[in-house]
């Protein structure tokens, strides 16, 4: 009768233990995820604060050259061909300055964001091909206004 008992004992300490082992293995798989998206999460935090500043920094760079434009030089006006093709050109500038920050910004953070990417440089392209058109338009007017005088 006591070997029977002694059996059940060792029978429910065994498993009692193989459940201590499963729940530590499970408790250390818990931790390892939380830890896991602990790192993500701030890696997309500092990233949404990264474009964020970035974006504001090109944002008012640019509207301070955009300003400059307006200002006379020596009291002379600004001819509106020459200001809108250099608004243009500026306007190119500040997009792809803020893509290619944009762009940095995910690569640093390991974000795969495939199809925003590919949507965003669709839309990067056609602003810059319509400013670019218009800067080259507003050009070939000045050429002919300045050398056909």
């Amino acid at each position: 009768m006591t070997k029977k008992i002694t059996d059940q004992v060792k029978e429910v300490n065994n498993s009692i233990s193989s459940q201590t082992k499963k729940i530590n293995d499970l408790k250390n798989s818990v931790k390892k995820d939380i830890e896991a998206q602990k790192d993500s999460l701030m890696s997309q935090m500092i990233a949404i604060v990264a474009i964020f500043v970035g974006i504001s920094f090109v944002m008012f760079g640019g509207m301070s050259l955009i300003n400059d434009l307006f200002t006379h030089v020596d009291g002379q006006p600004v001819p509106l061909v020459e200001l809108i093709c250099l608004g243009c050109l500026i306007g190119i500038v500040m997009i792809v300055v803020m893509y290619c920050f944009i762009m940095f910004i995910l690569s640093i953070t390991r974000n795969k964001m495939l199809r925003a990417k590919k949507i965003f440089f669709k839309i990067v392209l056609k602003t810059c091909t319509i400013l670019g058109m218009a800067s080259c338009v507003m050009f070939i007017i000045w050429c002919c206004q300045t050398f056909l005088k």
